[in-house]
């Protein structure tokens, strides 16, 4: 949703209060944006919402959506991808290499290590949402003092 200034603003994804019911939606369904717990038990909670943020950070990330072929095979999103082959060893290989080259280290830690917590296949291991933006929060500052770092080094 667009800002006051055009500029990129999420809102409340809102779907464990005003979500489709259990047989709106099918199991598995949504582009990989819904919680796995929906699945298993067909409500949504407020962490189906923390799970539908993260999936959004991933794409964030990434600088884009997952491709239509790869999503035609067998991931859903990034996140399922990333599931599938590890964390840690091959997340550099989607990541949009604009944020890999401009990104300080720490503050792109701070946003993975955010959106993978978010992604937790169980709700009862993911953050809340306040805490989901303390932590972006953190990244944000990260990334703007180490810019003005390199702004005072040149």
């Amino acid at each position: 949703m667009p800002d006051e200034r055009w500029g990129a603003k999420i809102t409340n994804l809102g779907l464990c209060k005003a979500g489709p019911s259990a047989d709106e939606i099918p199991v598995g369904g949504g582009c990989g944006l819904i919680d796995p717990e929906y699945g298993r038990t067909g409500r949504f909670t407020e962490k189906s919402d923390v799970y539908c943020f993260g999936a959004v950070l991933f794409e964030v990330l990434c600088g884009r959506p997952i491709p239509e072929h790869i999503a035609a095979r067998v991931y859903k999103s990034w996140v399922d991808w990333a599931i599938q082959f590890g964390w840690a060893c091959n997340l550099h290989q989607i990541i949009d290499s604009y944020l890999l080259e401009n990104m300080d280290p720490d503050s792109f830690m701070k946003f993975r290590e955010t959106a993978m917590k978010c992604v937790a296949d169980r709700g009862v291991d993911r953050p809340s949402m306040r805490h989901v933006i303390s932590e972006l929060e953190c990244a944000l500052q990260l990334q703007v003092s180490a810019e003005q770092r390199r702004a005072e080094a040149s």
